[in-house]
């Protein structure tokens, strides 16, 4: 009788073409050392628990009979991780030099995040068309930059980024994403990546909600999707 003893499994972003399960860890089986062991998913990645099954019946050239196996992977490196949003700031006053950057959405200190209540748009009110561009820069925490396709990633970003301003207290105007701009504050560390979305602002008289949104579609240059939709709301 054949019995299968080691299986390589050498896809780089994960297994699609085995059965996919929905355990978060898997118990899985060490044939050549006969004995069964545990391994939980590393913390916040998409740890995906895939089964392959060979099937009994299949013949070797010298027609000895296989036996069927079961074989269980997790995929769960540091090329799983999902995309994180991890600050979002504003050109708030663009009349200072340089102009005056305001942090809306920031880490914590203790692994969280915390955001601002407001938002002031005041500084885009009056003037020439030119005092109307402004710009919001999002960092990002990405899996992999190495591989990242950059253009993909700057394509979702523009198909799933949601700027909205409610009771008509501004308008708000995407007109360009920017990829690793020169003068992002604060510097972005290791892991981050910054884009700029040039936008055009005019303030309102009425009071508001303005909101900021990355929509659950998104995914990164890897493919890799967003957890869960990303929304922040700040008075206006």
């Amino acid at each position: 009788m054949l019995k299968v003893a080691r299986i390589g499994l050498s896809q780089r972003y994960g297994a699609q073409q085995l059965v996919r399960q929905t355990e978060s860890s898997a118990v899985m089986y060490d044939h050549e050392h006969n004995e069964q062991f545990t391994r939980d998913g590393e913390e916040g990645s998409l740890a995906t628990l895939y089964q392959l099954i060979i099937s009994s019946g299949y013949i070797d050239e010298q027609e000895n009979e296989g036996i069927g196996s079961r074989y269980y992977f997790l995929v769960d490196g540091p090329m799983t991780k999902p995309p994180e949003i991890s600050r979002l700031t504003f050109l708030e006053d663009w009349s200072d030099n340089p102009g005056s950057i305001t942090d809306l959405y920031r880490p914590d200190g203790s692994g969280g995040y915390t955001s601002s209540l407001d938002i002031d748009v005041s500084a885009y009110d009056s003037g020439p068309p030119a005092f109307d561009k402004g710009f919001f820069d999002i960092y990002l925490i990405l899996a992999d930059k190495a591989n990242q396709d950059w253009d993909l990633l700057r394509l979702n970003l523009i198909r799933n980024f949601r700027i909205r301003a409610g009771n008509n207290c501004a308008e708000i105007f995407p007109l360009a994403f920017e990829l690793f701009p020169s003068d992002p504050s604060p510097v972005p560390g290791p892991a981050e990546t910054v884009v700029r979305i040039h936008t055009e602002i005019f303030d309102m008289v009425e009071s508001g909600i303005i909101e900021f949104s990355l929509d659950s579609f998104f995914t990164d240059g890897l493919g890799l999707p967003l957890p869960q939709p990303w929304i922040l709301r700040l008075n206006k």
